[in-house]
């Protein structure tokens, strides 16, 4: 099937939502040639505001107006949530997550409304492309996982909620971030096959997999020098409570 197809065409009726490719064509009868045309400006659109939008880095904005220092410089010297939760505290990474989840949940609502499945395809690869390489901070930028929640959540919630399970259990199990944030990238394709179920958003699934997995690589390295450390739930909150009780004192 032609990508040029617009998703109308291609989705159940319950997924459908009205998106600008198809208005466009249909308000004002457009021929062969020129309905390619609207299809492909729509895909640009698809490539690059999500893009722009992934490039917005609230981790970066946070932790320089909050912590006094670029996120980069700290820790681990990445923008990812669990860098901020452990250079600038639960509060500011709880903020920056958020923030971080309804980009990912924008940017692929803006690719449907535009271009409805094939937009929404295209949405999910580049948002979560451009918060790895955002093009405002230098293309170094955070690890994709939450992310990949929020484009998740714009395409089907059970799938959202699916991949945050499989995160905690395996988090949990491992007692290891990344091993829960590599768990959850490598089955996100596998969920979007069975809730959504489309050629170019699978695609994109595959190769978001694949960048979020790259995006771990220094973790493995860690992982087998034996120095990567071990996350306990528990012991992590006990600490914060315990650091917030002594600056009550």
């Amino acid at each position: 099937m032609s990508v040029f197809l617009t998703a109308t065409q291609e989705v159940p009726v319950i997924q459908k939502v009205w998106n600008l490719v198809d208005w466009v064509i249909t308000h004002f009868d457009l021929s062969v040639n020129a309905a390619t045309i609207a299809n492909i400006t729509g895909a640009f659109l698809c490539i690059l505001v999500p893009y722009l939008l992934g490039s917005i880095s609230p981790a970066i904005l946070i932790s320089r107006r909050v912590c006094g220092a670029d996120i980069r410089t700290l820790g681990r010297g990445t923008a990812g949530t669990y860098n901020m939760l452990l250079s600038c505290g639960t509060k500011m990474a709880a903020v920056s997550a958020l923030c971080e989840f309804l980009i990912g949940f924008a940017a692929v609502w803006f690719g449907r409304l535009v271009w409805e499945a094939n937009g929404a395809g295209l949405a999910l690869f580049f948002v979560v492309f451009g918060n790895l390489f955002p093009v405002f901070h230098r293309f170094s930028g955070g690890k994709g996982v939450v992310t990949v929640l929020g484009s998740a959540a714009a395409l089907n919630p059970i799938v959202a909620l699916l991949l945050i399970i499989v995160f905690v259990l395996s988090t949990f199990a491992a007692k290891l971030v990344a091993f829960g944030s590599i768990a959850m990238a490598g089955l996100y394709p596998f969920f979007v096959k069975a809730f959504a179920n489309n050629g170019l958003q699978l695609a994109a699934a595959v190769f978001v997999t694949f960048v979020v997995v790259f995006a771990h690589r220094k973790n493995y390295l860690r992982v087998q020098e034996g120095k990567e450390e071990k996350f306990f739930f528990g012991d992590y909150f006990k600490k914060k409570k315990a650091e917030g009780d002594d600056n009550d004192e």
